[in-house]
């Protein structure tokens, strides 16, 4: 077989406009999986929104990667594989953000959870249809998050000086929003370990 694996992205790539996998696009992947084609779906995007965009036909052709490779799922070959950011980090850096910007908004993803400091309606500002869960300060700088969000007024020269070495940052939404990972996450880290499993 010539192709045996296809990667495929989801947003601007497998996905349209409307957040749709169109008619096209199930069926050709319907067709290569009937001949014996893998697929592996790479993505920024937590499991539940993967889950939310995709059908369970779909959801049982596919390996998964999260987070931009932070978190991998693969029920055909039982590798699962989290690449977090160590807990010291991420105490360090909702310290150093915080100090920084008391009212900044800043959140964690583990795994499937999403979690933050406060009530706030994200539904507004990140057009997402569920809230966080809020948890005590302390209880998120023990976590190993597997990405950290923060949007708000925050000096990033300073920060991206800080951090460069200990953690991946991204800044997306027109610089609106900041996603941070572990340097050892990444997709073609992830997509490499499923394609060896």
């Amino acid at each position: 077989m010539k192709f045996p694996i296809i990667v495929l992205d989801l947003d601007g790539t497998l996905l349209n406009s409307k957040k749709e996998i169109s008619d096209r696009n199930y069926n050709a992947i319907m067709d290569c999986s009937n001949l014996g084609m893998k697929f592996i779906f790479a993505t920024a995007r937590p499991p539940r929104a993967v889950r939310s965009f995709m059908n369970e036909e779909i959801l049982k052709v596919g390996s998964f990667v999260y987070y931009n490779g932070a978190y991998i799922d693969c029920k055909h070959t039982g590798i699962y594989k989290h690449i977090s950011i160590e807990s010291e980090v991420t105490a360090e850096l909702i310290d150093y953000c915080l100090n920084c910007n008391p009212d900044l908004d800043l959140s964690l993803e583990v795994k499937d959870e999403w979690i933050t400091l406060r009530e706030y309606d994200y539904s507004t500002v990140m057009q997402v249809k569920d809230n966080p869960i809020v948890k005590p300060l302390e209880e998120l700088k023990r976590l190993e998050a597997s990405k950290i969000l923060f949007s708000g007024k925050i000096d990033m020269i300073s920060f991206q000086e800080k951090f460069k070495m200990k953690l991946n940052i991204l800044i997306t939404d027109n610089g609106n929003l900041v996603q941070v990972s572990s340097p050892k996450a990444s997709k073609e880290n992830a997509v490499a370990a499923l394609c060896k499993g």
